[in-house]
């Protein structure tokens, strides 16, 4: 099959003005017939944001208010959660006394099967994608959110590899139906009080090339639960949540929903660690880790977001507090 095809530009616009118009499903940070990737640190909450959002496009309702809005009547929504078993879900939608949430019906949660071990890795990616090809055609779905990219393969998926075969399968299905797909991913070992910027996407090089967004939600210094969400990337619209009109927000459990609760916007910098012995500190650790771990400095350089001489300085250093 060919892979290039030429069009004069004239023709591109007259194709582009047939499809539908793009409309919000989170906002800007999300659009119909689009792929966004939406990531964070283990422990964040991305699933529980991942959840709310579903929860809010099978209802017909905004995430937070005119900030987020959805655009969308009541929509079928298919999520692929392969992180949490039906237990761990049920405790985080229930309230004290065991009352469940009342989750819309078109929201459709799926999960491996008992026998998902049964595949080998060769043929594991490949049956994941044919298996999400066919309840998109069943259920009569457009909306996909998948959780994480990381689980959809059982080989290492360290340097991206196995992330981008998926991906391409993913692009290839969002073209070939029209759907739009949120992916969740997760972010490599950082320090906290850098800004959030696509390099801590793990596998960023490889996947963001194949989405129309990406956001983030991390950690702040205001509180155990204060969280903020940021736009990094959009190829459909401006982004308005950068790093100068972030969306504080805040994670809690109502009765039987735990969700977030979004209470103004702020400036990033307001939520990261202005310590200079905290951060250094911080910094050490991660260059200590990654170095143990086998990284060349120019790879700690790359991922602590500073130069090669004082990844070498600290690393010395250490080494002569240990002799």
């Amino acid at each position: 099959m060919q892979i290039l095809k030429t069009r004069s530009a004239q023709e591109c616009l007259e194709h582009a003005a047939t499809l539908p118009p793009l409309k919000e499903i989170v906002g800007n940070l999300w659009h119909t017939s689009e792929i966004a990737i939406f990531f964070a640190d283990t422990g964040v909450g991305k699933s529980i944001l991942a959840t709310q959002i579903a929860k809010c496009i099978s209802e017909g309702t905004n995430l937070c208010n005119i900030r987020l809005k959805n655009t969308l009547p009541p929509s079928k929504v298919l999520y692929f959660d392969f992180e949490l078993s039906d237990r761990q879900f049920h405790k985080r939608y229930t309230d004290d006394k065991g009352k469940a949430y009342a989750f819309n019906a078109n929201f459709k949660r799926v999960v491996f099967s008992e026998g998902f071990l049964d595949y080998s890795e060769k043929d594991f990616d490949k049956k994941v994608v044919q298996e999400i090809r066919s309840l998109v055609e069943n259920e009569k779905s457009e909306i996909l959110i998948i959780d994480n990219i990381t689980y959809l393969s059982l080989q290492n998926q360290s340097e991206g590899q196995n992330a981008l075969v998926l991906m391409k399968e993913l692009k290839r299905l969002q073209l070939e139906k029209g759907i739009s797909i949120l992916i969740l991913a997760h972010t490599p070992k950082r320090l906290s009080f850098n800004p959030l910027s696509v390099n801590d996407l793990s596998g960023s090089k490889h996947l963001s090339n194949f989405v129309d967004s990406v956001f983030a939600v991390n950690f702040s210094t205001k509180g155990k639960e204060v969280r903020y969400l940021k736009h990094i990337k959009s190829r459909s619209s401006e982004i308005i949540f950068h790093s100068s009109h972030v969306i504080e927000c805040r994670l809690e459990k109502k009765e039987d929903f735990l969700g977030y609760e979004f209470l103004c916007v702020n400036w990033e910098s307001m939520h990261l660690s202005q310590d200079d012995n905290e951060q250094l500190s911080e910094m050490e650790q991660l260059i200590i880790t990654l170095s143990e771990e086998g990284k060349s400095q120019r790879e700690i350089a790359k991922i602590a977001q500073c130069s090669v001489g004082k990844i070498n300085s600290i690393l010395k250093n250490v080494k002569k507090q240990g002799n």
